[in-house]
């Protein structure tokens, strides 16, 4: 009867395991990407739309901007 080597069995086992960890954290990663990805697309669209719409009625982010001119 032929012995196994335990070390060469430990071995995958930790690779199986780094790898499934390895897998987690990317999707972790691009979970992170897509909420990030989408927090700033909003942010971009309200303030293009604050900014580009020429006269703010209220909460403009800059007071002086008004009729697409700044007022010096």
């Amino acid at each position: 009867m032929k012995k196994y080597r335990p070390a060469g069995q430990a071995m995958v086992e930790y690779l199986l395991v780094f790898a499934l960890v390895a897998f987690l954290g990317l999707q972790f990663v691009r979970g992170l990407g897509r909420i990030w990805g989408g927090t700033f697309s909003a942010l971009a669209v309200a303030m293009t739309k604050q900014l580009s719409s020429g006269v703010c009625p209220q909460n403009c982010f800059y007071a002086n901007y008004k009729d697409g001119f700044v007022d010096e």
